[in-house]
C-alpha cells in the first residue's frame, strides 16, 4: 500500500487547515507531510504534540517544516 500511495507508516499528513489558523496563514495545503518543530523531526501526533509544547516553552515563535510534492518548506 506505501508504494502504491507514496506513503511511509507513521506519516503526519495535513487533512485540512482550519480557516484562519497558523497551518492556513503558513501555506499549508491538504496531502501536505509534516517533518519538523524547530530542529525536532516528527513522526508522530504525540511527538508533534511534545515537540509544540518544547519549542512554545523557549520561543514565541515556533518553525514547522513540511513536504509538498517533494519540495520541503518551512515557515514561523
Amino acid at each position: 500500500l506505501s508504494k502504491d500511495f507514496g506513503l511511509h507508516s507513521g506519516e503526519l499528513m495535513v487533512e485540512k487547515p482550519m480557516p484562519g489558523s497558523a497551518a492556513e496563514k503558513a501555506g499549508m495545503l491538504p496531502g501536505d507531510r509534516l517533518l519538523s518543530v524547530g530542529p525536532t523531526a516528527v513522526h508522530s501526533f504525540f511527538g508533534l504534540r511534545e515537540a509544540i509544547q518544547a519549542e512554545a516553552a523557549k520561543a514565541a515563535e515556533i518553525e514547522i517544516g513540511w513536504e509538498r510534492d517533494g519540495k520541503k518548506m518551512s515557515a514561523k
